[in-house]
């Protein structure tokens, strides 16, 4: 909101998007805002203009008896006020106020935003409210005294306002108040009748002109009038004035936006004028703007004179920009000058020809549209639940229920607060219908239905009925009921007679803030996304999805199982059959065209070889034409071709389909001169896919591409009961040899060498090149730019016949490169199945790639690397020749890995160094991971699964700490809770049961330690698994493969078989907690490790753990093929020799390792 109202110095600073209000009717109603700056504050409050109390329109047409400036005042308690800079006067805003008490206190209406009004215009610290009553006023009968100050009216907080309680009083009649004042620092009840008159007028004037000063304090008033017995009117007007008049002082400039062309010269010059002829005028009379209007004919022509020169199409385009820029500037000097409303809702483009005052929006609907929401009367039915109605004892009331007469509410129903329920309505069982929902009268809402909160229902609207589904047995229809359900989001609106159908099986939908208009069909299963809206009498057969802000033109019907995109938008009157997923933010209107044979022998010469199109079905000019050709057995050219088998020619298919092109491109530009015509360049690489016979309609499809130098692009497709039959793409260069399956789609450009072999349904885009002995398989789908099969870039190659083979289901993005191998390697660049390759990988020679890998932008492979299944690298990766990558491995972005990376590993950096197990892989594959305890949640410090060992299932546990900050604080650094110990547990049942081997591996440094963790019992988790581990009756095998810390390692270290890698350690506790406990010296951590022992080949010697697994010198991050191939070994020994164990020889076993701990 503009501050330092009534400040000259806001010439400066104020903003064209004001609005700008001069009150009701005031002083300069009817003055020229030209000529204000003109007139001092005396001359205006003497004007023969000047009248109080005058109610203004905010749109002539519907919006009467409103004040103006009681909407703007509510509009700037808005959330979105922000939006709207305001010039207002103290007066609008007591309005305001007045009217918003009234409403509170006696129900007429609830706009709660505007309390903020009350709140500075009745709590401003400087306020200067008389709290004195004249001895002889008529409220001294009621029990006022002298010295009473007002705290609350009918329980509403207004402090010290006996001003408005003096307007509550006199203008609503019949009411009672309850008032609670303050009187000699006690509080006390008093109750009045309406009509009481409080203060006389005397009082009121004077309490009147403190609220207007002191909200001219608020708003930035600086040169009022304080303390003086000016009258109230001059003040308030002295500085809303000052105000006007620094406006009108101003200078508004009007930006012109400039549609360059290739006409700029031309086209400035004459915007120019029209900016100068625009601005000039506002202030115009009839015979003013009548000549504006010429002059811009006048320009208009001139301008068509210069550029006829120039190219037919733009030159059209340029025509159109300035019939719309008249036609925009006739129906504004109209409409606008002979407006009558004080003050109108307009656009910052359209300000000029305004005279009078204004609220300028961005978008001057959506402002009405908010007006008018503020302005609302509807009445806002009272009448409680009506005895007349049917309603079940064990509905669920919410607050403030208001039922009609007549009305019928069934068992189950759910009523949420402040729902409106009119006359004659139906609630079926079990409905749910929420807050502050209204049905209107004669409503009908089937059982189980459920309604959000904020919808409204109008009068005769069927929800929830049974599905139109039928099944025939011979001849006679059996029903078929639906099980679904209605859903209906928040704020949606359902006009009046609509009916909306439940679900067969799942339910029918209906997103948040959709608007459904009268007299609409929407059919079982429908899916409306959000914010839809749809015009009357649409239709919408079963089960189909529309996406989310949508609009759907009235009378329009579409089909079933259709999928419509988000943000379409569909005119009126049109079938929707056949345009499943529509693509996003299409519009699909009504306004094409069709074309008979009559009409189509207009454009195109009745010759050789034949007329060969009878009807254009549709076409949008620029854009695409559809068109049918007939296929009989009498055509002339079926005479002596084919016997017994006639096949339309293929040539004539390629001539039909020049022929709807040619029509399009008449029709897109206009009939030719005489003497001129279009000269048909060409079709290139057009394939055919199947015969078109006698008896056959094929549909002949066009589509515009491109349009440089005179010369134009089409796509052309000719169908046959939907199916394609030929296809024909631009400037494609295939070689003859290649072998191609029929349903391949080449794009424009495309370069396919001699030796190429592509499978069925493959799609190259434009601009591909694959050359060589290459091979692709089914379904690939190849990007622009990308190069397959070229020469490789080792030296050594001398151009042997080496190849490239590439599996089914492959994607390809733009600029990938994959080359040939060479006879020093495989002699092929193999590539799987199902694999994505992103913009800009370069697959090098004789690289081998298995299935389902993903590789990002920008990776890089070497010569002869080799990947295999389920591999994930990361952008800006390089890949050293020869390495080997392990299945189901990830590798983060930007890594340099130099080295073979074995399975199932995460690794990062340059180079690559690992440092995890890639869980989120493996769960998917042949590790399942299993979560959470069922008793308070998931612990990510442990995880566990079923997966495999040789294709042995086994149980597999063990800590997880995480590498980066981020995946350490999410594991929490490898120390479990309770929960996590309990799941451990739950999966070593669950083994047991299945009677699967339990392989744990353990790197923690201990149970962690927190409050929480102990109120949910960690004690008393590790101690139960310790227990419960001794008695399992499966082998299970331990594994230290980093840190074991105390019982936190302990509760998944009860095992037949301790093993620990080389450099890991196990103790039960730290050596600085050691050191810490007998030295009081944590710097003494080395000492207490030395004599704990907690290093491995210590542990070994006091039989504490069974077997040590060698680790690559410098540790296990250094060569995980070694470490994995020598843990793997060490873990097929034990089970071998565990499982020729009985279950009592196991448990015995187990049982003596576990209590000889702690001997020495």
């Amino acid at each position: 909101m503009q501050k330092q109202l009534g400040n000259p110095s806001l010439l400066s600073t104020c903003q064209i998007s004001s609005i700008i209000l001069t009150g009701s009717g005031g002083p300069f109603r009817n003055i020229p805002l030209k000529d204000l700056h003109l007139m001092t504050p005396d001359q205006a409050c003497a004007h023969p203009n000047w009248k109080m109390g005058r109610k203004i329109s905010v749109d002539s047409a519907t919006m009467m008896n409103k004040g103006l400036e009681y909407i703007v005042a509510r509009l700037l308690f808005q959330a979105n006020s922000n939006q709207i800079e305001v010039l207002l006067h103290p007066q609008s805003v007591i309005h305001a106020m007045i009217r918003y008490i009234d409403g509170s206190i006696f129900s007429h209406m609830s706009v709660p935003d505007i309390k903020t009004a009350i709140s500075y215009g009745l709590g401003y610290p400087k306020r200067i409210f008389s709290d004195s009553i004249e001895p002889d006023s008529p409220a001294m009968k009621s029990g006022f005294q002298k010295g009473d100050k007002i705290i609350k009216i009918n329980n509403f907080e207004i402090k010290d306002s006996w001003y408005l309680l003096s307007y509550l009083l006199r203008n609503n009649p019949n009411k009672k108040l309850i008032i609670d004042v303050e009187r000699n620092g006690k509080l006390i009840q008093i109750e009045v009748l309406s009509g009481t008159k409080i203060i006389n007028n005397i009082q009121e004037v004077f309490n009147n002109n403190n609220i207007v000063l002191m909200i001219r304090n608020h708003l930035g008033y600086t040169n009022g009038i304080q303390n003086k017995p000016v009258p109230f009117y001059d003040k308030f007007y002295t500085g809303g004035f000052e105000t006007i008049r620094a406006l009108a002082a101003k200078q508004l400039e009007i930006e012109f936006q400039d549609r360059a062309t290739e006409l700029d010269l031309i086209q400035r010059d004459l915007n120019a004028k029209i900016e100068i002829l625009k601005r000039n005028s506002k202030n115009m009379d009839s015979n003013a703007r009548n000549a504006l209007e010429e002059a811009l004919t006048a320009q208009r022509e001139n301008f068509s004179n210069k550029a006829k020169s120039f190219d037919h199409d733009q030159m059209q385009r340029q025509h159109e920009e300035q019939n719309k820029i008249i036609n925009q500037i006739k129906h504004i000097t109209k409409q606008v000058a002979f407006e009558k409303a004080s003050a109108i809702i307009i656009s910052k483009h359209d300000l000029p020809f305004c005279k009078q005052n204004a609220l300028v929006a961005k978008d001057p609907y959506l402002a009405y549209a908010r007006a008018a929401q503020i302005m609302n009367n509807t009445p806002v039915p009272n009448y409680g639940i009506s005895k007349n109605s049917i309603i079940s004892k064990d509905v669920l009331y919410g607050k403030n229920i208001s039922v009609g007469h007549h009305s019928v509410i069934e068992s189950g129903v759910k009523l949420g607060d402040d729902v409106i329920i009119g006359s004659g309505c139906f609630i079926g069982q079990k409905s749910l219908i929420g807050s502050y929902t209204r049905l209107w009268d004669n409503t009908t809402i089937h059982h189980s239905t459920i309604i959000g909160k904020c919808c409204v229902i109008h009068s005769g609207a069927v929800i929830g009925s049974d599905g139109f589904g039928y099944a025939n047995d011979r001849g006679t229809w059996i029903k078929i009921p639906h099980f679904g359900k209605v859903v209906l989001g928040n704020n949606t609106e359902i006009g009046s007679l609509t009916t909306i159908d439940r679900g067969s099986l799942d339910d029918t939908y209906i997103g948040n803030g959709v608007i459904i208009d009268n007299q609409c069909q929407i059919a079982h299963n429908v899916y409306i996304g959000d914010h839809t809206a749809v015009a009357g009498g649409v239709i919408m057969a079963g089960s189909a999805s529309i996406g989310r802000n949508c609009m759907i033109g009235g009378a329009s019907v579409i089909n079933g199982h259709i999928t419509i995109c988000d943000q379409v938008i569909i005119t009126g009157i049109i079938m929707l059959h056949e345009y499943n997923a529509l693509n996003r933010k299409s519009v699909l209107t009504t306004n094409n065209h069709t074309l008979n044979i009559e009409e189509i022998l207009e454009f195109l010469p009745h010759r050789f070889p034949f007329l060969l199109v009878d009807r254009v079905l549709d076409f949008e000019q620029g854009k695409f034409l559809r068109a049918i050709k007939n296929v009989s057995f009498n055509e002339p050219f079926f005479q002596g071709h084919f016997p017994g088998n006639p096949i339309f020619p293929g040539v004539l298919i390629l001539e039909a389909m020049a022929q709807a092109t040619g029509i399009l491109a008449f029709k897109s530009s206009g009939k030719l001169s005489p003497g001129e015509l279009y000269y048909f360049a060409a079709i290139d690489q057009a394939r055919f896919k199947k015969p078109v016979q006698p008896g056959d309609q094929m549909i002949l499809q066009v589509t515009f591409i491109k349009e440089r130098r005179g010369v134009a692009r089409f796509h052309g497709i000719a169908k046959v009961d939907n199916k394609i039959t030929c296809e024909a793409s631009m400037i494609s260069i295939i070689n003859d040899n290649a072998i191609i399956h029929a349903d391949v789609y080449i794009g424009p450009f495309c370069l396919i060498g001699a030796q190429v072999e592509i499978g069925a349904r493959t799609v190259l885009k434009s601009h591909v090149i694959i050359n060589g002995m290459t091979y692709l398989g089914e379904d690939n789908f190849i990007y622009q730019f990308s190069s397959i099969g070229e020469v490789n870039q080792d030296l050594k190659y001398s151009g042997e016949n080496t190849r490239v083979y590439i599996g089914d289901r492959n994607i390809i993005r733009e600029n990938s490169t994959i080359h040939r191998g060479t006879i020093q390697g495989h002699n092929i660049t193999k590539i799987g199945n199902d694999n994505l390759f992103m913009v800009n990988v370069h697959i090098a020679h004789d690289c081998i790639i298995g299935n389902n890998c993903i590789l990002a932008n920008n990776v890089t492979l070497g010569g002869h690397v080799k990947i295999e299944d389920y591999v994930i690298i990361g952008g800006m990766t390089a890949i050293h020749q020869n390495c080997i990558i392990g299945s189901h491995v990830m590798i983060g972005g930007c890594s340099g890995v130099s080295q073979d990376v074995p399975p199932f590993i995460l690794a990062q950096g340059n180079h690559a160094t690992p440092f995890g197990i890639n869980i989120e892989g493996l769960k998917r594959r042949d590790f399942d991971e299993l979560s959470g305890d069922r008793l308070y949640g998931d612990d990510k410090a442990i995880i566990g699964g079923i997966g495999r060992l040789n294709s042995r299932p086994v149980m597999i546990i063990g800590h997880q700490k995480g590498r980066e900050i981020k995946e350490k604080i999410f594991r929490n650094f490898g120390m479990p809770a309770p929960e996590g110990y309990r799941k451990a547990l739950r999966l070593m049942h669950m083994a047991d049961r299945f009677k699967l081997p339990i392989i744990t591996l353990i790197d923690t440094p201990g149970a962690y330690p927190g409050i929480g963790a102990e109120k949910r019992g960690q004690s008393e988790a590790i101690a139960k698994n310790l227990r419960e581990m001794s008695i399992l009756t499966v082998p299970i095998i331990c594994t230290i493969i980093g840190e074991g810390g105390s019982g936190g390692a302990l509760a998944i270290g009860v095992g037949d078989k301790i093993n620990m890698l080389q450099y890991s350690i196990y103790s039960v506790i730290s050596p600085e907690g050691c050191a810490a406990i007998l030295w009081k010296d944590v710097n003494k951590a080395p000492v207490a490790a030395k004599s704990m022992g907690i290093i491995a080949s210590k542990l070994k010697k006091l039989n504490l753990i069974d077997t040590i697994v060698p680790e690559p010198l410098g540790g296990a991050h250094r060569d995980l093929n070694i470490i994995t191939a020598n843990l793997k070994d060490r873990l097929l020994k034990d089970l071998k020799m565990l499982d020729k164990m009985s279950v009592s020889e196991l448990l015995n076993f187990r049982y003596k390792k576990l209590m000889s701990y702690g001997y020495v």
